[in-house]
């Protein structure tokens, strides 16, 4: 059952991102001519998401959930506010957390210094996904088109830090087009 709604979600996230346009992942600034922007990118992503998934899908996606006091995972994985949650809110039971979702721009996944940045985005992932009654899957989503060694490097990093069985990476390269699961062989 979790597969089959982890499939639905992973499915909507992908075809969400094929809606995402220039001015929500590329944000305007003035004096320059754009800015990746974390905040502007999940919003959207977020809305997008919303509008593809099927009215009675079972879970909720939420944006930004303090974890900070939750008995169950505080004393685990410390005080963390994912990006987006696939949930059963209120509830910890085993089939109530489908997914944990932490979003970072190519140019903010930072990966030189333990406890920072994508280091401690994956150590969340890792992390939430392997309590009692986690989540099923976690999912990290890098957007950008610049810097393909920067990219890689992530994709490196991911292979040597993350359970790929439980741990997606998914690629954003452009706007309105579909990311890209990196498939770790």
């Amino acid at each position: 059952m979790k597969e089959q709604s982890f499939e639905i979600f992973l499915n909507a996230l992908l075809s969400a991102t094929e809606k995402i346009e220039e001015k929500y992942f590329h944000l305007p600034v003035t004096y320059r001519a754009y800015i990746y922007r974390e905040r502007a990118y999940c919003y959207e992503l977020y809305h997008q998401i919303r509008k593809l998934l099927p009215i009675d899908f079972q879970y909720v996606l939420s944006g930004e959930i303090n974890k900070a006091g939750h008995p169950l995972i505080v004393g685990s994985c410390g005080s963390i506010t994912p990006d987006f949650l696939v949930h059963n809110p209120g509830h910890m039971g085993g089939d109530d957390n489908l997914a944990i979702i932490e979003v970072k721009t190519i140019i903010g996944a930072d990966f030189t210094t333990e406890g920072e940045g994508l280091l401690k985005d994956i150590e969340t992932i890792q992390c939430m996904t392997s309590i009692k009654n986690g989540y099923y899957k976690g999912i990290i989503v890098i957007f950008g088109s610049e810097n393909n060694e920067k990219k890689t490097q992530i994709e490196r990093i991911y292979k040597e830090r993350c359970d790929t069985e439980k741990v997606i990476l998914i690629i954003h390269d452009n706007p309105l087009e579909r990311a890209r699961l990196f498939l770790s062989q």
